[in-house]
């Protein structure tokens, strides 16, 4: 039998139930969404990101966090990036990201328009943002957004040969190494006729 949908009119009431529980949900405008499982490229995506991100020397004094640290908007939203990382480092009792510099999330069926559209929408609220990262698992593909005055600018990278330039915390990083050990983006050989 399905679990009733579940409502909460304020966040803290949200929080004080989330946190009780056994798997993770997100909270918008008093709507609650559970969160489902990935796909093992998704989990590599992650994996990747997250150590590139590690590695970066800028980042040395930051928490990069991967799928379960929240994202708190304000009284509006509550999310569970994919990645997000937040300067300085956080207490380890903590279990929200209070500054959060990049956020990135890997894109699957069914969460591709919330993190292109709705969330994308809440995230650019976020003053302390500097990245916004859309990686996908259909291609080598990711979009990235960068704060550019009142506005953000939008790019799109294509291929495995690509670097995502993320100037806000000084970092390079190829397509290649973030899309590593998965098929995603490598060309089919054709089999050869004898």
């Amino acid at each position: 039998m399905a679990e009733p949908a579940r409502k909460f009119d304020t966040i803290e009431a949200f929080l004080r139930w989330e946190r009780r529980q056994e798997f993770r949900h997100e909270w918008e405008a008093g709507v609650v969404t559970a969160m489902t499982g990935t796909r093992v490229a998704h989990n590599k995506i992650v994996r990747n990101l997250a150590r590139l991100l590690d590695e970066v020397p800028s980042l040395r004094n930051c928490l990069v966090a991967t799928e379960s640290i929240k994202v708190r908007i304000g009284n509006e939203a509550l999310f569970y990036p994919d990645i997000v990382v937040t300067c300085p480092d956080i207490d380890d009792d903590t279990d929200i990201a209070p500054n959060p510099i990049l956020i990135a999330e890997v894109l699957s069926d069914s969460t591709a328009s919330a993190d292109r559209g709705r969330k994308w929408l809440r995230y650019q609220t976020l003053r302390s943002l500097r990245h916004y990262v859309i990686v996908w698992q259909s291609a080598a593909r990711i979009e990235a957004y960068d704060p550019d005055g009142t506005t953000w600018r939008h790019r799109t990278l294509r291929g495995r040969g690509a670097t995502l330039d993320l100037a806000g915390i000084d970092a390079s990083l190829k397509l290649e190494d973030i899309y590593a050990r998965t098929e995603i983006g490598q060309s089919k050989r054709r089999p050869t006729r004898a």
